[in-house]
């Protein structure tokens, strides 16, 4: 995929198994880092995304009806903070990183009305 063409858009529920693979070829990279230990075992399950999603918390980068890449926030004392954001290996260092990191001025500004 080109480093061009693609845009940002909310995530949706749907994209949960696209978003758990990227996370898991992202971390895939890591491995011989003394990262890897503790990324290899936090990956966020279906349900979360498909929550998250719901609340409005991750953008993923999108072209051609492809999902090179997202970001995922949250919020903490009612600040709005990145929690995870990965990109597919083939598609590294092709501006994708910036944008999905800086996509916090979209995310909601709202609490959690369960939290």
């Amino acid at each position: 995929m080109s480093g061009t063409g693609w845009r940002l858009r909310p995530g949706r529920a749907s994209d949960a198994a696209t978003l758990i693979g990227i996370e898991q070829r992202a971390c895939g990279l890591l491995r011989g880092h003394p990262a890897w230990s503790l990324f290899s075992r936090t990956h966020l399950a279906a349900a979360d995304h498909i929550d998250a999603a719901g609340k409005g918390r991750p953008w993923v980068a999108e072209a051609e009806g492809q999902v090179p890449g997202y970001a995922l926030y949250g919020e903490l004392d009612g600040a709005v903070h990145l929690e995870q954001m990965d990109v597919e290996p083939a598609d590294g260092r092709r501006g994708l990183g910036a944008p999905c990191s800086s996509a916090s001025r979209h995310a909601p500004r709202r609490r959690d009305p369960g939290g």
